[in-house]
């Protein structure tokens, strides 16, 4: 004769089956939709070819703070300008990446603002003896992208108006933004540069 259990041991045998096959079945479906790195590490595996890449480059970096200046850095004009804008990019990567097991190159998009503003400035200081049409058809590229660039990050510091004895108004630059660390990124960026 068969032994006999109570409805409610049946119903906490039930019970722990059914949460057993629940976990196991879940724990199959992950392992199936996903890698071990994106379980472990919550990133996803990438291969690196054509479209199969991060949006942004997996570097952790700390925030610092901005307190924008005037200062007697980085002039329009003159030999000793070029180099200081020069000097903005990492000596041999030139703020490419090279990332992923092919080492594939990367723009950063600081960089890439860097370079626009740096060939406005080349464009305003009249530098280089380029091609007009190139040199106005690159400008017009610049600004247009440094304008989707600021709008992107849509900055809501408070920038408090300021009035001179004329009653012009400007703003006052003495707020802190809180930014990327920039000196990060040109370190890990030289890093990578050559990989590529």
């Amino acid at each position: 004769m068969a032994a006999k259990h109570s409805p409610r041991s049946e119903v906490i045998l039930w019970t722990l089956t059914s949460c057993a096959f629940a976990v196991v079945t879940i724990s199959f479906l992950l392992l199936k939709s996903q890698t071990w790195t994106e379980l472990v590490e919550g990133e996803k595996a990438y291969s690196w070819i054509e479209d199969d890449f991060p949006e942004s480059w997996p570097l952790k970096v700390e925030t610092v703070g901005l307190v924008p200046e005037d200062t007697a850095w980085y002039k329009v004009e003159g030999a000793e300008a070029a180099m200081q804008w020069d000097a903005l990019f990492p000596p041999t990567s030139k703020g490419w990446v090279c990332l992923g097991p092919n080492d594939r190159p990367f723009a950063l998009t600081m960089y890439h603002e860097l370079h626009c503003l740096n060939r406005i400035r080349e464009a305003i200081a009249d530098e280089g003896n380029r091609d007009e049409h190139i040199m106005s058809t690159h400008v017009h590229h610049c600004l247009n992208y440094l304008r989707m660039m600021a709008l992107c990050r849509a900055d809501l510091t408070l920038e408090p108006a300021v009035y001179d004895e004329e009653g012009r108004v400007s703003v006052s630059l003495d707020r802190t933004h809180v930014c990327s660390d920039w000196t990060t990124v040109f370190d890990e960026a030289e890093k990578t540069s050559g990989k590529c």
